[in-house]
This record gives C-alpha cells, sequence and structure tokens, in this order.
C-alpha cells in the first residue's frame, strides 16, 4: 500500500510497503534548512539507497553510524541479524529514493546462479555490506521515473513494483558487468556524459543559457535525443528543469539579503523584474517580497 507518513512545507516521505517485504521510500526536502526523518526498519532487509539530486545523509544509529550520499551516487547496505534504526538528514532541493528487500525475494528475482555475483557470496555468509557507487545512467533513468511518476493506487502497487524489479537488475547488472541496457535516447554512457554535460551548462549560464539547438550542438546531440535523454535522466524536459533551478537559485539569493529583486533577475535569466517576479509567484505561489515576510 501506499502510505504519507510525513507531507510538510519542508519535506515529504512516501513509503509503499508490501507485507514488509518490499519497502520504498521517496524522500524530498522541499525547505530552507536540513530535514531530519526517523524510520525503523522491523526486520532483517537489503537496503539500496539512491540520491537523485542534492544531498543526504543516512544515520544507523544503534551502529553509531551514517553514510553521505551525493547526487548521483547509490549505497548498497546488508547487515545481518539487524534491524535498524534510522535517521535521515536530509539537505534542501534533494531527491533520493530508499529501497529495502528481504534476503529471500531478492534471491527469488535471479536464477539459481546467484553465487556468481559477489554481493549474494557476501550476504551469505552473514558478511556486512557497505558500498557505495556513482550511479550509471540507467540506474538514474529508472530510479528518477520511479521517484516522479504518480499514479493512481489503483496502478501504483503494479507500477512501483514493475520499476523496482527493473531498478535493481539494472542496478546489478550495472555493478557487475559495468554494462547497462538503457532507454533508445540513453544509449550508452558516453550519450548520458553529454546529457550530463548539457546539465552543466545550462547550470553555470543562468543568466543567458543558450538554446536547445545550440545546446545540442554544444554537447554532440541531436535536439531530440538531447530532449528525449534529458527528460529521462533528471525527471524533466530541459526548460523546466532550467525554469526550476534558476527559482531555486534566485531564492538562495534572496534569503542572503545581499541583493535585491532588480540585481537578482538579469543573474538569473530575466530582462525585467516584472517577469521575474511573475515567474518567481509561478514557482511558489507568492512574490519574492511576500517570500521574505
Amino acid at each position: 500500500m501506499i502510505q504519507n507518513l510525513e507531507n510538510t512545507a519542508r519535506g515529504s516521505w512516501e513509503v509503499f510497503n508490501d507485507s514488509n517485504e518490499l519497502i520504498v521510500m521517496k524522500l524530498e526536502n522541499l525547505g530552507k534548512e536540513t530535514c531530519i526523518l526517523p524510520k525503523n526498519i522491523i526486520k532483517e532487509l537489503v537496503h539500496l539507497y539512491i540520491c537523485l539530486e542534492g544531498s543526504i545523509s543516512v544515520e544507523i544509529t544503534k551502529q553509531h553510524y551514517s553514510f553521505p550520499l551525493k547526487e548521483d551516487s547509490s549505497t548498497l547496505i546488508f547487515i545481518k541479524d539487524f534491524t535498524p534504526e534510522l535517521k535521515f538528514h536530509i539537505e534542501p532541493n534533494t531527491k533520493a529514493i530508499g529501497i529495502y528487500i528481504s534476503v529471500d525475494q531478492l534471491h527469488a528475482l535471479f536464477s539459481q546462479d546467484t553465487d556468481q555475483l559477489p554481493v549474494f557470496d557476501n550476504i551469505g555468509v552473514g558478511k556486512k555490506i557497505i558500498e557505495s557507487a556513482v550511479n550509471k545512467a540507467g540506474v538514474r533513468e529508472v530510479a528518477s521515473q520511479l521517484f516522479h511518476k504518480n499514479l493512481s493506487e489503483t496502478y501504483q502497487s503494479i507500477y512501483v513494483k514493475g520499476k523496482v524489479l527493473e531498478l535493481l537488475g539494472t542496478f546489478f547488472y550495472a555493478t557487475d558487468k559495468d554494462n547497462i541496457e538503457q532507454c533508445p535516447y540513453i544509449a550508452n554512457e558516453e550519450s548520458a556524459a553529454k546529457i550530463k554535460k548539457a546539465k552543466t551548462i545550462i547550470i553555470s549560464n543562468l543568466a543567458e543559457a543558450p538554446s536547445l539547438n545550440d545546446l545540442a550542438k554544444m554537447v554532440g546531440l541531436n535536439v531530440k535525443a538531447l530532449k528525449e535523454g534529458f527528460k529521462e535522466l533528471y525527471g524533466k524536459p530541459v526548460i523546466n528543469y532550467l525554469f526550476h533551478y534558476r527559482m531555486e537559485e534566485a531564492k538562495k539569493m534572496l534569503e542572503r539579503g545581499n541583493e535585491n529583486v532588480s540585481e537578482i533577475a538579469p543573474q538569473v535569466g530575466y530582462s525585467s523584474a516584472s517577469h521575474f517576479i511573475t515567474a518567481f509567484k509561478r514557482k511558489f505561489g507568492v512574490t519574492p517580497k511576500q517570500y521574505l515576510k
């Protein structure tokens, strides 16, 4: 079932729980400060954390251990005979997913040849696993789809289960073979690197971002591949991503209090203060002046 445990101005915590054999959490901080959310896991499970944007720290309280997750990274955890109490320290503008699955169910997803995968050898002998890695393009693509897709409860269960299976398969295949099957627009790591480069270019040029045509030429992709691949990788079209990033940066500038609206507007790509105010209100529901009250 789907259960909203927290939904405030600071953050949201959505849980999919299939009889405590498979749990999926979506973690997001919408506020200005670090959000701390507790979670108890009631049975021994394998944990997989994937950070899509921002950064998050996962604290395992009884083990007195915590580990950071930065954007585009993942961590796999297994501690035998241990049901942890967790605390998530979620930085502003962070999106992450936590997947928890029983050892038996994870084994059942694979063929009988799981002894060929080192991770299953370690789980089988009860060895502690805490392994971090940079997300491969396919892992990020599927995790982003799982995070951003909102369906009615009728279809949510089957969609979440299907995406979790795809995500786990992609994650372990990428870990084992360092090679993954991806969507048609992100055919290989080279294409993914070009799309990530496109993101770097637009967020580094907020005042005067290049057009889609120019951006595609700058990274060596055609416009269709850039548009479709960017949406798959980051969950939003290029233009929407740029708009939201500009507004988040403008909000930070306002909070610092060193510049007024007329000074901030051109830095985030708006030729006039009035256009910037309209865009800010569209994003946050209030004008910059109202936001600072």
